[in-house]
């Protein structure tokens, strides 16, 4: 009986810790199943305090693995029926423009192409 009351207490804990585990290894598969997708990105642009709106490009050259280093890079906006070009931008060292395509008051919601003609990239031997 003495050896009963020893062992109680460890059963009691063990079962006790199998339940945990089991719902441990549960809730996160039922939780993702319950709650709605939220989205990859934030639906509007990143406003920091005192830094208005702007819009950079980042282009890399996926073929050689680096950044697009002196990629010219033509921003249109569509207005009507055809695009209007607003800038035309280089990448530089880093794969960026020097300066945002837009900024300020100048983004705004609209449809924007960017262009990047493909221009024939010398290989060293």
């Amino acid at each position: 009986m003495a050896n009963d009351d020893l062992l109680q207490p460890a059963r009691r804990h063990f079962a006790l810790s199998g339940l945990a585990l089991g719902a441990v290894a549960l809730l996160p598969a039922g939780a993702a199943a319950q709650a709605p997708a939220a989205p990859a990105q934030a639906s509007g642009p990143i406003v920091l305090h005192g830094v208005s709106p702007r819009l950079t490009v980042h282009a890399l050259d996926t073929f050689h693995g680096a950044a697009a280093t002196g990629l010219r890079i033509d921003f249109s906006r569509l207005e009507g029926a055809s695009y209007k070009l607003i800038r035309t931008v280089t990448a530089n060292a880093n794969g960026r423009s020097d300066e945002p395509l837009l900024i300020g008051e100048s983004y705004q919601a609209g449809d924007y192409e960017q262009d990047a003609p493909l221009a024939p990239r010398m290989v060293d031997q």
